[in-house]
C-alpha cells in the first residue's frame, strides 16, 4: 500500500531538507530570486540542481524508490519526478507542514490532507472510488509510467506543446507517438515534438513513432531538414544528448504494434478515402480500453476492434445532408475557400453525426466522445446521434481528461484568462 500523508513534523525536524532513501542525495528548499524553490544535490558533488516549476515549494519528502519527491505549494500536495518534468498536483493540503510516504508493495496509493481525511486510489482500476465530492489526482509510479497518457500521443495538431503545458506535462516525458495517417493536420506538430523537448526540456532518450507506410521516410527527411540545427546543438555548442534527438520510426501494419508494462496498442485499418493506409488505435491496459478512430468514414473494422471498449473517441465530419452542399459543384461556398465539390469530397471521407449514431449503437461503448469536428451546433449533433443511439455522448474539448475505472468520469480545465 503506497500512502502519502501530511503530518506535523517534530520540533527537531528540518522540513526544508530531506535525504534520499539510499542516502546519496538531498532535496532541499532554498531561495532563488528571493522565492523558495526545490533543489536536489548529490552528496558526492558540489553542484545543486533546481527543479523547474517548484516556486513556493516547502517540506520536501522522497518516495521509497527515490524516483519522486513530494512537497507542498500553495496549500497543495505536489509530486515531481527526480529525473525532471513539471510537478503534478496530487491533492488539496491546506496548512500542511510536512509529509511521509509509506509503502507495503500492494500497488495502491492513498493521500491524506492535513484535516485527516484519507483519499484512497486503486491504481489497477484507474479511478475506482467516489471521494465525497473531492478530486484527487492519480499518483504516478515509475513502473506504471508506460501506461500513463502523458507518454503517448495519437495526434499532433497545432499547439500540441502548449496544450501539454496547460496540463503540467513536460513534453520531454512524451516518448511514444502513434500516427493515424499522414495528413498534415495530424502531424504538423511532429517537428516541434522532435526538437523542442530535446533542445529545451532535456529529453535524453529517443522518441518512438509508429505510423502508416511513409512514416519512416517522413521522419528521415524531417531530421535531414533540421540537420544544421541538430549538428550545432549536439556536436558543437550545447552538446545536448545524442540519444535525445534520435527518432525510432516504424511503418506499421494491422495488429498489435506495441506491448509493454501491461499496455497493449493495436492498430486497425479504417477507411479515409484515398488516404491509404489509415489507422485507428485501440489501447488496452489492466482491463480497461480506449479506441481512437482516427479520420474515417463509417468503418466495419472499427466496429470489430471496438467491441467491449470503455471509451470510443470518434471523429465527426460535416453532415452529408447539409444544405450548403447542394448547388453548383464548382461554385464557392459562401464565406468559405472551398467549392461545393471540394466540401462534399471532404465530407465523404468522414463520418457525420447520423452515421456515428449507428456506429455507437453497434459498439455500445460506456462513453462515446467526438473529436476532429468542424463548426457545429452541438444540440443538432446530439439530436442526430439520438435518433439511433441512447447512450452517453460527449463533444471533446481541449484539455478534457477522461478517467476510466468502475465509472468513466470527465474533468475539464477552467478556461485560460487572457488580459
Amino acid at each position: 500500500m503506497h500512502h502519502v500523508q501530511a503530518v506535523s513534523p517534530a520540533p527537531t525536524d528540518d522540513p526544508s531538507l530531506a535525504l534520499s532513501p539510499d542516502g546519496s542525495e538531498i532535496a532541499f528548499v532554498a531561495n532563488q530570486d528571493r522565492v523558495p524553490v526545490l533543489w536536489i544535490r548529490s552528496l558526492d558533488s558540489i553542484e545543486n540542481r533546481v527543479m523547474a516549476g517548484t516556486r513556493g515549494a516547502s517540506a520536501p519528502f522522497w518516495s521509497p524508490d527515490g524516483r519522486s519527491i513530494g512537497f507542498f505549494e500553495d496549500d497543495k500536495l505536489m509530486r515531481i519526478d527526480v529525473a525532471g518534468g513539471m510537478p503534478l498536483v496530487i491533492a488539496d493540503a491546506p496548512n500542511a507542514r510536512g509529509g511521509t510516504w509509506h509503502t507495503d508493495g500492494s500497488g495502491r496509493c492513498a493521500k491524506r490532507d492535513c484535516h485527516g481525511q484519507r483519499f484512497q486510489h486503486d491504481r489497477r482500476s484507474a479511478r475506482d472510488e467516489e471521494w465525497s465530492g473531492r478530486r484527487c489526482a492519480t499518483f504516478g509510479y515509475q513502473h506504471a509510467r508506460p501506461g500513463r497518457p502523458r507518454e503517448t500521443i495519437v495526434r499532433l495538431r497545432r499547439a500540441s506543446s502548449t496544450g501539454m503545458a496547460r496540463l503540467a506535462i513536460n513534453p520531454a516525458d512524451v516518448t511514444k507517438v502513434f500516427l493515424t495517417h499522414l495528413h498534415s493536420d495530424h502531424i504538423v506538430s511532429l517537428p516541434e515534438l522532435v526538437l523542442f523537448p530535446w533542445a529545451s526540456q532535456g529529453r535524453a532518450k529517443p522518441l518512438q513513432v509508429w505510423g502508416p507506410d511513409g512514416t519512416r521516410s517522413m521522419v528521415k527527411h524531417l531530421l535531414e531538414a533540421f540537420s544544421f540545427d541538430i549538428r550545432i546543438r549536439r556536436d558543437v555548442d550545447e552538446r545536448f544528448s545524442s540519444e535525445g534527438i534520435r527518432v525510432i520510426a516504424n511503418d506499421i501494419h494491422e495488429g498489435v504494434v506495441h506491448e509493454a508494462n501491461g499496455v497493449k496498442v493495436t492498430a486497425f485499418f479504417v477507411d479515409h478515402g484515398p488516404v491509404k493506409p489509415a489507422f485507428g488505435y485501440r489501447v488496452d491496459y489492466d482491463g480497461h480500453s480506449v479506441v481512437i478512430s482516427g479520420d474515417t468514414k463509417p468503418s466495419e473494422s472499427l466496429v470489430k476492434f471496438s467491441q467491449n471498449v470503455d471509451v470510443l473517441i470518434h471523429e465527426l465530419g460535416q453532415s452529408k445532408q447539409a444544405p450548403v452542399l447542394t448547388g453548383p459543384p464548382d461554385e464557392l461556398i459562401p464565406n468559405s475557400p472551398l467549392t461545393r465539390r471540394q466540401a462534399r469530397t471532404i465530407a465523404d471521407h468522414h463520418t457525420d453525426a447520423a452515421e456515428a449514431g449507428h456506429v455507437f449503437q453497434r459498439v455500445q461503448p460506456r462513453l462515446a466522445v467526438f473529436s476532429h469536428y468542424p463548426n457545429i451546433v452541438a444540440a443538432e449533433v446530439l439530436r442526430l446521434v439520438a435518433q439511433s443511439y441512447a447512450g452517453r455522448v460527449e463533444l471533446g474539448e481541449d484539455m478534457m481528461t477522461i478517467e476510466i475505472g468502475s465509472a468513466v468520469n470527465i474533468r475539464r480545465l477552467p478556461p485560460t484568462n487572457r488580459q
